[in-house]
């Protein structure tokens, strides 16, 4: 998971790394930018707890999938 810009200085660092780590045929990458993504912060309405289920429809629950799928997670951020 990149948290960094498109093009900026974090993405080339990596784009490096993908590069080392798909030499290995068998790995597979899926890179999200999480600028772009539309995600709410917990409104604290304990809904999910009655209804199995965030109130907020926004993409958190399709990168909780990936990630949940995900084998290895890189986070990248710019400091």
């Amino acid at each position: 998971v990149n948290w960094a810009r498109a093009n900026s200085s974090t993405d080339a660092l990596c784009k490096q790394w993908e590069k080392g780590f798909l030499e290995n045929k068998e790995n597979t990458l899926t890179k999200v930018y999480l600028f772009n993504r539309h995600i709410h912060g917990c409104l604290g309405c304990r809904q999910c707890r009655k209804i199995g289920t965030c109130v907020w429809k926004d993409d958190a629950p399709e990168i909780l999938e990936q990630i949940l799928e995900a084998e290895t997670l890189v986070f990248a951020s710019p400091i």
